[in-house]
């Protein structure tokens, strides 16, 4: 299998996916020492970009080796989790119009019950089932919109979006739809459980320094080679990307998650129609929030959660993070800038 993965030293720009965490020692040279050498694997996935940097590795670590282990590893993720790949298994798993139990790989079966714990915790603001409100809003596989869908149209989609219509089988593993119509939707959290699986494909072969992100979701480990910890920022949520909201020291392992409204959208008469949709409410979230990053032990918990708090908004969210102790920064619209909230823990990471 030949790698799309090659060696790379400095970050290319983004495209169109929500790019809301930056390579600071990159992107802001006069507010960080030269980093040190880095070995970097770069390619595409899942319609967007990854990098992989490695601090200190292993004795006789064949690089070339690595790379083909890495696409091997998220072509895998893609063949299962994708909405975009028509034979992919969560595609295969919406055309089914059946209650029965449909045996699926054990990683999908895994990662939608965990999407369901996020959905028990947010009451539903996180929702897999919000595929048919995905399609018809133009945020999915489906052509992209340039005005919103009639209201019949959001309605007939909305009757079908309830995680509770969902279960999941452990031993064979497998999914039900309780409601045949039924349609998952896993892009805001298979970025996330991508980067988990490349953490635990490097860790497997000893390989404790790394800085892993696709999408804009990171998880680290370990330092750069000479023992400095690895060093991000935040990107200001608006659609230019040219500052940094704020830098963070990741001086011990972690994962991080960014979702904002300002990348992935469209204006009709004036309106801004994000592609975070309210599964509750079958439209686009709109609060006063532009942005929120959330810090946790794995990345695919913190992509979902970043999703979730989008979706409550500043209030509601910055509520239901402090009462379940998620670490989050949030950032509110203020007339013509961002003001800051954020939950006790995130303090902790912030640079000096």
């Amino acid at each position: 299998m030949q790698s799309n993965a090659i060696p790379e030293s400095v970050r290319y720009p983004a495209g169109k996916g929500a790019w809301a965490v930056l390579w600071l020692c990159i992107a802001m040279t006069a507010s960080c020492s030269r980093p040190p050498e880095l070995r970097v694997l770069r390619g595409h996935t899942m319609g967007t970009t990854y990098t992989v940097r490695l601090g200190q590795t292993p004795d006789g670590t064949d690089m070339a080796s690595l790379a083909r282990d890495i696409d091997r590893e998220l072509a895998e993720i893609v063949s299962v989790m994708s909405s975009y790949s028509p034979e992919s298994a969560v595609s295969r798993f919406n055309r089914l119009q059946t209650t029965d139990w449909v045996e699926v790989p054990r990683s999908l079966e895994q990662l939608v019950e965990h999407a369901q714990t996020i959905s028990r915790l947010t009451d539903g603001a996180f929702d897999i089932t919000v595929a048919p409100l995905v399609n018809a809003w133009g945020f999915g596989p489906k052509p992209d919109r340039t005005e919103p869908p009639a209201p019949d149209t959001i309605a007939h989609a909305l009757a079908r979006v309830d995680f509770r219509l969902l279960r999941t089988r452990t031993d064979p593993p497998a999914l039900q739809k309780t409601s045949p119509q039924v349609q998952i939707d896993l892009s805001a959290i298979a970025k996330g459980f991508a980067v988990d699986r490349i953490a635990r494909l490097l860790l497997d072969r000893g390989v404790q320094d790394f800085l892993i992100e696709i999408g804009g979701e990171l998880r680290s480990h370990g330092s750069h080679k000479d023992g400095t910890p690895w060093t991000v920022g935040i990107e200001t949520p608006d659609s230019s990307g040219a500052t940094i909201q704020r830098i963070l020291t990741l001086d011990a392992a972690t994962a991080i998650a960014t979702s904002g409204d300002y990348r992935n959208f469209f204006e009709f008469n004036g309106h801004h129609y994000s592609h975070i949709i309210d599964p509750r409410t079958g439209w686009p979230a709109e609060t006063a929030l532009a942005s929120v990053t959330v810090i946790a032990d794995d990345c695919a918990t913190a992509d979902a959660l970043a999703t979730a708090l989008s979706v409550l908004g500043p209030e509601q969210g910055l509520r239901l993070a402090q009462g379940n102790k998620v670490t989050a920064l949030f950032a509110v619209r203020n007339g013509s800038g961002f003001t800051e909230q954020q939950t006790g823990g995130f303090e902790r990471w912030l640079s000096r």
